[in-house]
């Protein structure tokens, strides 16, 4: 090595010494005080007083009273009341929903006989090929032995038999 080479590691090194280092738990700000800082604030904030007197309260005890009031006072089921006359007179009549109710029996019958053929489908028992000329284009020859069928007793059927 050279002697400028170690005259400049040897700067180097000195810079890198004087360099203050951080550990992991240290802050990044480089401070003069090194402790922590605990400075206690006292909570300034202040709360409203925790009474039944807040607007909470006032309005449970003012909805209660009414619901009682209207309970107390409220026609009873049998007599005549102005809502009960207005639901009589908008009401539609029982033959029309009479008349309802059997329009939607009948779509559902009709509805249920396309979903009861469906459910009762069957497979054809008997599979067709859809092509069966292929059935008769192999070799009869060259089959080794053992392996070939026999299918001289095979009948192709149609669609209308």
């Amino acid at each position: 090595m050279s002697l400028v080479r170690a005259a400049l590691l040897r700067q180097n090194r000195a810079a890198l010494a004087a360099v203050p280092r951080r550990s992991a738990s240290s802050s990044s700000a480089v401070t003069e005080h090194d402790h922590h800082d605990e400075h206690h604030h006292e909570d300034n904030t202040v709360y409203p007083p925790e009474t039944f007197a807040n607007k909470y309260w006032r309005n449970f005890v003012l909805v209660t009273l009414a619901g009682l009031a209207i309970y107390k006072y409220a026609p009873s089921p049998e007599e005549e009341s102005l809502v009960s006359r207005l639901v009589a007179h908008y009401k539609p009549p029982a033959e029309l929903w009479q008349q309802i109710n059997s329009e939607h029996i009948a779509q559902s019958a009709e509805s249920q006989t396309g979903a009861l053929l469906v459910a009762s489908a069957k497979v054809n028992s008997v599979h067709r090929y859809r092509f069966p000329q292929m059935l008769d284009q192999h070799s009869a020859f060259c089959q080794p032995v053992g392996l070939g069928v026999d299918m001289s007793n095979v009948a192709v059927k149609t669609d209308k038999e």
